[in-house]
C-alpha cells in the first residue's frame, strides 16, 4: 500500500493515493504515507492540498515534520509570505524562531528590509536574536556602510553565526557586482575551508549579478 500510494502521488494522482491511506490499518504507517503524499503535493505546487493532507496526520511529531517540509519548500521557492503564514499557525515558538531566521535571510537578499525588521522583532532567544541582528546588517551593506555592518557583526558572541553573517555579506556584495569588497570581507574569515566557502558563495553572487564571466572567474581565482 505504501509503494502504491507513493507511485500515485508521484504522478499527481492524489485522490487515489489518499484513498489507499483509508485502507491502511496501522496509524503509524498511515501517518507516514500521508506525510509522503503531502510532500509530493507541495513539490508540485499544490500547497493548500498538502496543508489539508497534513491535518489528517494524527501523530504530532510526524505532523510537525510534515509542516516543516512544506514550509521549507515554500521558502526555497521564495513563497515567503505563505511560509510565514503556516509557520505562525503552528504556535510553536522554537520552530517559528528557527524558520524565521531562514525567512529574514531570504527577505534580506530581496532587499525587503522592512519585513526583515518586522519579523526580527518577533524573535526570542539569544541565538535567534543574534542571527536576526546579523541579517539586519545587510541593510547597512546595501547603503554602502559595509564597515559599520562588520563592526556590528564583531559584537556577536556566537562564532558560527558571525562567520555565516560574513559569508552572507560577501554574497550580498557579489550580487551587487562588488568583487573587490566581497573578497576583502572573505579575508576576515580565519578558517581556510570556511574562507573558501565564502569566496565561492561571493563568486556565485557575482555571477548572478550579471557581471562578465571574466569578473566571476577572477574572484574564483583568488581562492
Amino acid at each position: 500500500a505504501y509503494k502504491l500510494a507513493e507511485k500515485f502521488s508521484e504522478v499527481k494522482r492524489f485522490d487515489e493515493a489518499l484513498k489507499i491511506t483509508k485502507e491502511i490499518s496501522g496509524s503509524g504507517t498511515r501517518n507516514k504515507v500521508l506525510w509522503l503524499i503531502s510532500n509530493n503535493m507541495s513539490k508540485f505546487g499544490y500547497y493548500d492540498l498538502a496543508y489539508g493532507t497534513i491535518q489528517k496526520i494524527d501523530n504530532q511529531d510526524i505532523q510537525l515534520r510534515a509542516y516543516l517540509d512544506i514550509i521549507n519548500t515554500l521558502i526555497g521557492k521564495d513563497m515567503l509570505e505563505k511560509a510565514d503564514e503556516i509557520a505562525r499557525s503552528l504556535n510553536n515558538t522554537e520552530v517559528y524562531n528557527e524558520l524565521s531566521v531562514k525567512l529574514i535571510k531570504k527577505y534580506a537578499k530581496q532587499k525587503q528590509f522592512e519585513k526583515v525588521n518586522k519579523i526580527s522583532q518577533t524573535l526570542t532567544g539569544d541565538q535567534y536574536l543574534a542571527s536576526a541582528k546579523a541579517t539586519q546588517t545587510l541593510q547597512l551593506v546595501n547603503s554602502g556602510k559595509t564597515q559599520k555592518a562588520l563592526e556590528i557583526i564583531d559584537t556577536i558572541e556566537f562564532p558560527d553565526i558571525k562567520e555565516d553573517a560574513i559569508i552572507d555579506i560577501a554574497e550580498f556584495l557579489g550580487l551587487q557586482g562588488q568583487s573587490d569588497e566581497a573578497f576583502e570581507v572573505c579575508e576576515r574569515i580565519t578558517d581556510s575551508l570556511k574562507r573558501e566557502t565564502a569566496i565561492i558563495t561571493a563568486a556565485g553572487g557575482l555571477g548572478a549579478s550579471g557581471r562578465t564571466k571574466q569578473s566571476y572567474f577572477d574572484l574564483l581565482l583568488l581562492r
